[in-house]
């Protein structure tokens, strides 16, 4: 069974033996937004091929915040200068 969003392929999954296959996409395979997610079985000698309809699987980006900080320590040791 391939996975796919789109026409890209994402990966593979092995069908198990009530005919399920599972895949577990990793970080960033998926874009930001909607995607499409399909299952494509291409068939074999005793069935043919089909694809599943399509799931739209939404994908939010995260907000990332930085924070900067600079600091200065100048001791004063007394002595003029």
């Amino acid at each position: 069974m391939t996975f796919k969003d789109g026409s890209n392929t994402l990966g593979t999954g092995t069908m198990n033996g009530s005919g399920q296959a599972t895949y577990t996409t990793t970080a960033n395979q998926l874009a930001a937004g909607a995607n499409s997610i399909t299952a494509v079985y291409g068939g074999d000698s005793n069935f043919t091929g089909s694809t599943s309809s399509a799931l739209t699987q939404a994908v939010h980006q995260a907000t990332l915040t930085v924070t900067g900080i600079t600091a200065s320590n100048k001791a004063y040791d007394g002595l003029p200068r």
